[in-house]
Parts: structure tokens; sequence; C-alpha cells
């Protein structure tokens, strides 16, 4: 993707961009950091929020159907890509980044809705979700977390949460 690409991207898709020094990083070396697999060209972070949007699981087509029944004139967006920036290299003169891809997230109120299927209670991801949420809380996001169950088998109950969310806003 060239440069006029990616800018008109972000703006059409009123994403949360990195910093327009970061940003011209990236352009100049088209890639990030090779070694650290964590981190993705830009164009792989468009085609993987492409690929989970395609696979939406059950639970996530029920909250998204709760949500804009619910709750009017708020734009969620889905399978959202959040860049942060975790440092620079002086060494490499290289900047490191993070993709976090979040299930919903409302970027005017600062919400963000977290869908978690069964392996999310296991303690490795347990922390890896602590940790995650960590990050997206420094960014200013209130991280929501929703169960499989609750949205299947509760809906009434998530759109209470919902309004509650929004009201006591």
């Amino acid at each position: 993707m060239k440069t006029e690409e990616l800018e008109d991207y972000w703006k059409s898709q009123d994403c949360i961009k990195p910093r327009k020094q970061e940003l011209k990083e990236v352009y100049k070396t088209n890639n990030f950091n090779k070694r650290n697999k964590r981190t993705k060209p830009i164009k792989n972070i468009l085609e993987r929020r492409n690929e989970l949007k395609e696979k939406y699981t059950n639970a996530e087509k029920k909250f998204n159907e709760i949500f804009t029944n619910t709750i009017k004139n708020v734009n969620l967006y889905s399978q959202f890509p959040i860049i942060w920036h975790t440092g620079y290299n002086a060494i490499k003169n290289k900047n490191f980044y993070l993709t976090y891809y979040v299930d919903f997230i409302d970027i005017d109120n600062k919400y963000i809705f977290e869908i978690d299927g069964g392996y999310h209670e296991e303690e490795k991801q347990k922390k890896k979700d602590d940790k995650r949420d960590k990050v997206l809380k420094e960014m200013g996001y209130k991280v929501i977390r929703y169960t499989n169950d609750e949205i299947l088998c509760n809906p009434n109950e998530i759109k209470k949460k919902l309004i509650n969310i929004y009201i006591n806003h």
C-alpha cells in the first residue's frame, strides 16, 4: 500500500492511528522489526482485521445485534486494530509497535467491549488479557468483558448492562 492509500484508509475508518511522526517512520522503512513476530506491516494489519470480521462467532453476532438495537446514535466498530507504540530502539534506529484487535470499540465514548470464549478462563490467557487491558486502560479506554454464555443465554441482561453503561456515562 502506498502512503496516500494508508492515509485514506485511516481517515475513512475514523481509526486511532499512531502519531504522525511514527507513521512517517513506518512509511520510510515499510516494515516494523522483522525479528519481532508480534509486529506486522500495516497492510497485514488490515488483512488480519478483514479475516477476523469474516470469522465472527455467534456471540459476537448476537452482541452486535443487541448493541445496535439497544444503543442508538453510537458508532460501534468491530475487530478494530489499535496500534500501540511500545518504544524506540536507538541502537537499531527503529520504533516498535504492538497491534491489539478489539472485538468492539466505541471510539467516541472510549469503551471497548470484549466477547470472551471459554479459553479466556485459562490462567495463561487471563494473564495475557490482564496485560492487554492494562495497556488499553493506559490509552484511556474502559474495557468491558462479557462471556459467550452471558450474551447467548441472557441477552436481556446484556441490554440492561449496556443501558446502564451509557446512562451513567
